[in-house]
C-alpha cells in the first residue's frame, strides 16, 4: 500500500510510504502571490502527485489558529484548501486526520519534551518519535534543501502522518 502523508500549509511537507518505508518526500513548494503572500506553488504539488503512484492520501484535519490575525488564518486557510482541491482534481480521495488522533500511536513512547520556558515542544516530540520508529533513515529525507541542516517540521509530521495509517 502506496500513502501520501500531508501536513498541509504553506510551511507543512508531503511524504509518501510504501508498506511503512519512507520512499520521497517533500517540503511544501511555496511561491509568492502579487501581494508578496507565500503560497502553495500548485504546479510543484502537481508534478509531485502525477509522478507517483498512490494508494491513499492522508491529510491532517486542520483549524484556525487561536490568537492569529484574519490575514494570517485566510492565508493558511488558502493554502490548505489549494493542497486539498489539487488532491481532489487528480481524482484522489480525501482523507482527513485530526493531529490526536495521527500523534498518538507514534507519540506513545516518546515523553513528553518541553522547551526552555516549559512549554510543550511538539515539533520536538514528533521528530523523537521519527527517529524511534525510522532509525535508519537517511536524514537527508527531513531537509527541506541540501544546504538545510535541521529536519523540516513539515516533512517530520507528514511521514507520521502517513505512517499513522501503516498496518
Amino acid at each position: 500500500m502506496i500513502i501520501l502523508g500531508i501536513d498541509p500549509g504553506k510551511d507543512g511537507g508531503f511524504a509518501i510510504l510504501e508498506d511503512g518505508i519512507v520512499i520521497k518526500t517533500m517540503a511544501t513548494p511555496n511561491i509568492k502571490d502579487k501581494n508578496n503572500n507565500g503560497i502553495v506553488d500548485c504546479l510543484k504539488v502537481s508534478e509531485f502527485l502525477s509522478e507517483n503512484t498512490i494508494d491513499e492520501i492522508i491529510i491532517e484535519d486542520v483549524h484556525a489558529i487561536f490568537g492569529s490575525s484574519a490575514k494570517t488564518t485566510f492565508n493558511f486557510g488558502r493554502n490548505v484548501g489549494m493542497v486539498e482541491s489539487l488532491i481532489l482534481a487528480y481524482g484522489y480521495g480525501l482523507v482527513k486526520i485530526k493531529p490526536k488522533d495521527w500523534q498518538l500511536r507514534p507519540w506513545r513512547k516518546v515523553p513528553i519534551i518541553k522547551d526552555s520556558k516549559g512549554k510543550k515542544d511538539n515539533k520536538a516530540r514528533s521528530l523523537k518519535a521519527l527517529q524511534i520508529i525510522y532509525p535508519n533513515l537517511d536524514y537527508k529525507m527531513l531537509l527541506r534543501t541540501p544546504r538545510c541542516k535541521v529536519a523540516h517540521d513539515g516533512i517530520v509530521d507528514a511521514i507520521l502522518i502517513a505512517y499513522s495509517k501503516c498496518s
